[in-house]
């Protein structure tokens, strides 16, 4: 293609690959004075006395949702990863898989979106957001929980009696959890 552009257009322009390096030395080549920004860009004003501002702040507990489901989507991933290599898993398990991971995978790229990581949504749509991504979280926490049932008794042996579960909690105790609410005589 390059080949083709310079032959045809080479005229009036060159076609080169190149690199960072090689694009910052052609630009430092014109000794162009650049102008130095000495200002604050923010509070951002998006009309007359509408100011944005705190967006970094605002929902925090939002912003720590994406990231508990980023977690849980990247330590089921690899999970769901070990399962189909190690266990050649069926169909209908790969199908499972699947399904779990992409309803979670897509409602959390819902909330990347430019309104939604920074919080500044009308509270509608933040209701919204949220929604969706404990839906996507809902949809695959049995199968993660199970990847991770399996997971433990294929390193480990160790095969519990009842299925796994997460606990969301934080700032609690172990008691506010499912684990709490077993008694030592019950067992695990």
């Amino acid at each position: 293609m390059m080949e083709y552009m310079n032959a045809n257009h080479g005229d009036q322009y060159i076609f080169k690959y190149s690199t960072p390096s090689k694009y910052v030395d052609a630009i430092k080549s014109y000794n162009a004075t650049w102008p130095v920004k000495y200002d604050d860009m923010f509070p951002y004003s998006s009309a007359p006395d509408s100011y944005w501002t705190g967006y970094f702040t605002t929902r925090p507990n939002q912003k720590q949702y994406i990231r508990r489901a980023s977690r849980e989507y990247k330590a089921s991933n690899q999970l769901y990863a070990m399962q189909v290599i190690d266990e050649k898993a069926s169909d209908e398990k790969i199908a499972n898989i699947l399904n779990a991971k992409y309803s979670l995978v897509e409602n959390l790229s819902v909330l990347q979106h430019h309104d939604a990581v920074t919080g500044t949504p009308k509270q509608f749509v933040a209701d919204d957001y949220v929604n969706k991504l404990w839906n996507g979280m809902q949809a695959n926490t049995e199968t993660y929980e199970e990847a991770m049932a399996d997971a433990i008794k294929r390193d480990t042996g160790v095969v519990s009696q009842e299925a796994w579960q997460q606990c969301f909690r934080t700032n609690s105790t172990y008691l506010d959890c499912p684990i709490g609410q077993k008694s030592i005589s019950q067992g695990f």
